[in-house]
């Protein structure tokens, strides 16, 4: 959680290298990443991850962008078929 809280800092440099660490925890983690995906998310990670997604430098958004894609885009809503969309 406290390596989250760096994602807010103004300097690019730290939140990409924040991102990589994450990212790479989570690729290394094999059977855990899901809980580890988790405690991000409790911690209010994903959230500020969400965030960078409309970051300036172009890297820090693609990693924000690939963190997001790779491990907290499979939520069980998404892949539920039975789901309608709401009409508009």
């Amino acid at each position: 959680p406290p390596f989250c809280n760096l994602l807010t800092v103004k300097d690019a440099q730290v939140v990409q290298v924040v991102l990589d660490g994450l990212s790479n925890i989570l690729k290394m983690a094999d059977e855990e990443a899901e809980t580890i995906a988790n405690l991000i998310e409790e911690c209010g990670g994903l959230e500020k991850i969400e965030q960078l997604q409309n970051h300036e430098n172009e890297d820090i958004y693609k990693l924000a962008y690939e963190i997001i894609d790779q491990f907290f885009s499979s939520d069980d809503i998404d892949e539920d078929p039975t789901l309608v969309p709401d009409a508009i």
